[in-house]
């Protein structure tokens, strides 16, 4: 199944994208903010009552990097989350993680 959402996670920001949109949402990487940021992003029209995700972390991160956002995302609604290779991502975000 194809998810409603991608991300990438790199040292400073999380971009998301919905499927089938090349818009990326920027989310500043301050802990205490982004819980209200996946809050926001999860009411977003292209989001509403979407809860899948796929998410991947760019080369120069860790995956207890990736662990925090996947736990924050899910608390936010996004509860059916698969771990990714920033190659299984849309081309739009798979650019960011780099080569």
């Amino acid at each position: 199944m194809r998810p409603a959402a991608a991300a990438i996670v790199t040292r400073t920001t999380i971009y998301v994208s919905s499927a089938g949109h090349d818009q990326i949402h920027r989310l500043a990487r301050m802990q205490d903010l982004l819980p209200s940021l996946f809050g926001d992003l999860a009411r977003d029209p292209d989001f509403a009552g979407r809860t899948t995700l796929a998410i991947a972390g760019a080369p120069d991160v860790t995956y207890r990097d990736v662990v925090d956002v996947i736990t924050l995302a899910a608390a936010a609604g996004f509860t059916d989350w698969r771990l990714a290779t920033p190659r299984d991502l849309p081309p739009h975000l798979r650019v960011i993680a780099g080569p």
